[in-house]
């Protein structure tokens, strides 16, 4: 039996988005594309498109996730913050967890353009820990 992934919708991540505009009240952070935010959540769905094992369609999906966020700019500003937020919700939603520093790492790698999203997806799969 194949195990069916949980994906975030567009309201998961608007939520996530409120937020961190709680947390970070002083920062201006809008969405200036909604499209962008759905773009990303779109296509991070098919990233694990022919992986049979559900630990590697999980990776390929987060590491997705977590760099089209970043490169979209879909906010006008907490960019970062969010891919962060959305790929540790994606992990947890889907059983797994990663450490905060490892996470954090990677997405500023993504930022600089120091990994790409097949790089992000190997220290994923490397590192992600089944939690149920």
């Amino acid at each position: 039996m194949v195990r069916r992934i949980r994906y975030l919708t567009l309201d998961d991540v608007l939520v996530i988005i409120e937020e961190l505009r709680r947390t970070y009240p002083k920062d201006f952070i809008r969405v200036m594309n909604v499209g962008a935010l759905e773009a990303a959540l779109d296509t991070a769905a098919y990233a694990g498109y022919g992986l049979r094992q559900f630990r590697a369609r999980v990776a390929a999906v987060a590491a997705s996730l977590l760099s089209l966020i970043v490169l979209n700019h879909a906010l006008t500003d907490g960019n970062k913050r969010l891919a962060y937020l959305v790929t540790k919700a994606f992990l947890e939603a889907n059983g797994y967890r990663v450490s905060g520093a490892l996470l954090r790492n990677l997405t500023i790698r993504v930022a600089s353009l120091s990994i790409d999203v097949k790089g992000v997806y190997k220290v994923l799969y490397n590192n992600i820990v089944k939690v149920r």
